[in-house]
């Protein structure tokens, strides 16, 4: 495949109309999404005083902490969480977490005291014997035992195990003793009730095997509670966990938000203060540690940050997030800079083209703040880090180099080139007759970089998507302009048909998000925009290959009616 030496024409003016429309019809959605965004909402306002309890763990900079470092770290935690809490709940007394109850008695704060229970016998006997230590010299401060957090949810213990445990505790201290999981395992085990002096359940409209939306989430939390609540007359029912991520993927119609999460919080909380509920919220701060387990929302439920500033009011309109009015000045400078660009690849006379480089850098902008944002909070690894660099990378060395050709295109000149497929470009190499232009090639491995990132997240989602995000802010600017570099030039360039493999992975991309989308439902519209994103890919690199396959279907078929004349 070489580039054309074609003699300049305008292209058909339509075509220029419909693929401007599509950029400023984009720009102008950003800049709606920008202004939006950057409003205050209003939301009811929750009770002006101490919140009841919160689920507490020192861990600001993205993972566990060693104990020494722990111990530091309580007394200027529980210093924070004093002026807006009456409690916090542990969920462990290692790893210098047994300094809470000391620290919380100076501050006048009460302790829920968390034992971790897990399949390990020896460390079991270990948080038993310095749990019972600890509730017995901080009896006032501590008011509660709860052994063990979802172990029957991990299978980590059966319920018998449970009560030997539980049945230990309660012997050892007079202070009450519950066991803590999601509402759904107290239902499905009700023997467990009689070792306990009240039952501890976990209400988590997000994570839910059917999530519900923010907008049925207190009517859930509610209707839950009642439902335990008459299984169990005779035991006091604790909301040992709820709340709402600020950050991560939509599950279907639940969706995190800064504005989800303080909505729930607020309703939530009124709610039970008014009907005399006793609750613990999850959580104090941001865990970024847990992302390894739960993806990118299971680091973001805190009403405190990492760094532990606090996310929002309980009173009072929520103000705009000004890290959004960023996208605006990026997206001015991004256009002024592709201006640039095209100035240099020789564009000068093309006020269209100019005009259009200009409309593709406003966007280009507006989504680099959008992606920055999204490497911020979704990586855990270095390893991650390197792969979603090197994809955003591949991601904008793809769209300016479609957003050149197609300038170059709308100001009349020849087209630069079309993406080359794997198979022209392996046999380029060398001293091979075939020669490729160095355009084209580009395109072509950037086009299969695209592919093969598409391929692997698709599998991924389709496999096991519970905790992975959709990287829409990474594919959304290529898969753009191979779009609508396809649709300029779908009549009017040479095509190269796809390889083998490139078939089979676009087919795998196809396969795997159909498969997806049916999974997750029209509500969730994040998912539903990645899957469209991949189809409209998968459709372009199908309609190119068909094209470039038909003159050689024709070229066949007249050889072969050639030969059978001749015989």
């Amino acid at each position: 495949m070489t580039v054309s030496n074609a003699n300049e024409q305008r292209p058909p003016t339509w075509k220029i109309a419909i693929v401007a429309a599509a950029l400023l019809g984009t720009a102008g959605i950003l800049l709606c999404v920008s202004w939006q965004a950057n409003r205050p909402t209003q939301l009811p306002d929750a009770a002006d005083e101490k919140l009841a309890c919160a689920s507490y763990t020192p861990s600001h900079d993205g993972h566990s902490l060693p104990a020494e470092q722990t111990r530091a770290l309580v007394k200027s935690d529980l210093q924070l969480l004093a002026k807006r809490f009456r409690c916090v709940r542990t969920y462990s007394v290692s790893e210098g977490l047994d300094d809470v109850p000391k620290v919380a008695r100076q501050l006048g704060l009460e302790v829920l005291l968390g034992l971790w229970i897990s399949s390990d016998a020896a460390s079991n006997d270990a948080e038993i014997a310095h749990g019972i230590e600890l509730a017995n010299r901080y009896a006032g401060t501590v008011t509660a035992i709860i052994v063990g957090n979802e172990v029957l949810l991990r299978r980590e213990q059966t319920p018998e195990q449970l009560r030997v445990l539980l049945e230990r505790v309660r012997a050892g201290t007079q202070v009450p003793v519950s066991y803590a999981d999601v509402w759904e395992f107290w239902l499905r085990n009700p023997s467990l009730a009689e070792v306990v002096n009240f039952v501890t359940i976990h209400i988590l409209p997000y994570w839910e095997d059917q999530p519900i939306g923010i907008d049925h989430a207190l009517d859930h939390v509610r209707n839950i509670y009642t439902k335990v609540q008459t299984a169990y007359r005779d035991k006091r029912i604790f909301i040992g966990e709820t709340g709402w991520p600020s950050v991560g993927r939509p599950r279907m119609e639940a969706t995190p938000s800064l504005i989800n999460a303080a909505r729930f919080t607020r309703e939530f909380v009124a709610y039970a203060e008014k009907n005399e509920i006793p609750y613990n919220l999850i959580e104090a701060f941001d865990q970024p540690w847990k992302r390894i387990q739960e993806g990118t929302v299971g680091g973001y439920w805190g009403l405190y940050d990492a760094q532990g500033r606090p996310k929002f009011a309980l009173q009072g309109p929520i103000p705009a997030d000004d890290s959004l009015r960023v996208s605006l000045f990026a997206a001015l400078a991004a256009a002024l800079a592709f201006a640039l660009v095209g100035l240099k690849f020789g564009l000068r006379t093309g006020a269209r083209s100019l005009a259009l480089l200009g409309v593709a850098g406003y966007i280009a902008g507006y989504v680099l703040v959008v992606q920055w944002h999204y490497l911020e909070t979704a990586n855990r690894t270095w390893l991650e880090w390197l792969a979603t660099v090197v994809w955003s990378v591949t991601g904008w060395a793809a769209y300016v180099m479609t957003c050149l050709s197609l300038a170059r295109w709308m100001n009349g000149a020849a087209l630069t080139a079309r993406p080359a497929s794997a198979a022209t470009i392996v046999a380029s190499w060398g001293n091979s007759p075939i020669k490729v232009a160095a355009w084209s090639k580009s395109l072509g491995l950037l086009r299969l970089l695209t592919l093969i990132d598409l391929a692997y997240v698709s599998i991924a989602l389709a496999y096991d998507g519970r905790g992975r995000d959709f990287p829409i802010a990474l594919i959304a600017m290529p898969i753009a302009g191979f779009a609508l570099l396809e649709f300029a030039t779908f009549t009017e360039a040479d095509n190269d048909p796809l390889a083998n493999e490139e078939l089979l992975l676009a087919a795998t991309v196809l396969l795997s998000t159909l498969f997806f989308a049916w999974s997750e439902t029209l509500h969730n519209l994040r998912a539903m925009s990645w899957s469209a994103l991949c189809v409209l890919f998968v459709a372009i690199l199908f309609a190119g290959h068909w094209r470039a396959m038909r003159p050689r279907e024709r070229a066949e078929q007249q050889s072969g009616s050639t030969q059978l004349e001749r015989v």
